[in-house]
């Protein structure tokens, strides 16, 4: 898995027309979560997406807070996560998105970040992903005002937000990244095998 800062993945999936949108319809559950090679989900706010890779496969789920129960939620993706590594084999990790730990959302008593840390709580401690095969950007900064959208293509992975312009991220090489990258995200964790 290598992961690539881009201002937009509309060019990426419009040049690849079978690529399955993950989410359509605002179906941003478990249960609604894919596997494929070329796989996409937009529009990541106070949700998080993750994503895990193994032989050129992918399986990539977006997930909201609304109804998010910590304990049920961490078993059915331990569940989720065995059976793909079951089948696929060693598995790289990522995860994606929601919003910084203070932030508050009156419509949704489940704060953004505790989906996103559930999810890093199941792979390093339950599914025994080690840190070396596992990346976290996680919780983005209240003064953020766009969405996250992520593409997997292959053993690539492609976050955008239009944030990433004026942080620095599309150009900066890879001892950088992860720096810059705290400037738009309150936890951010890239092993250095995840840059190109």
């Amino acid at each position: 898995m290598k992961l690539f800062f881009v201002k937009s993945i509309e060019p990426l999936i419009s040049k690849l027309p079978q690529a399955s949108e993950v989410g359509a319809g605002m179906r941003y559950t478990l249960c609604d979560a894919k596997v494929g090679k070329n796989l996409y989900t937009t529009g990541i706010n106070t949700c998080s997406g993750f994503s895990l890779e193994a032989e050129n496969q992918n399986l990539l789920g977006h997930i909201m807070p609304e109804g998010f129960n910590p304990r049920n939620f961490a078993e059915a993706f331990e569940k989720l996560v065995k059976d793909f590594q079951n089948k696929y084999g060693e598995v790289r990790a990522l995860i994606f998105g929601g919003r910084e730990s203070s932030f508050i959302d009156p419509h949704c008593p489940t704060p953004s970040n505790e989906v996103s840390a559930t999810m890093c709580d199941v792979l390093s401690t339950r599914c025994n992903i080690p840190d070396e095969k596992f990346a976290s950007i996680m919780g983005k900064s209240a003064n953020v005002k766009t969405n996250d959208n992520m593409a997997v293509i292959g053993d690539k992975v492609y976050l955008a937000n239009k944030e990433f312009e004026k942080s620095g991220l599309l150009n900066a090489s890879g001892d950088k990244v992860e720096a810059l990258a705290g400037k738009v995200y309150e936890d951010v964790f890239i092993p250095k095998n995840f840059l190109v």
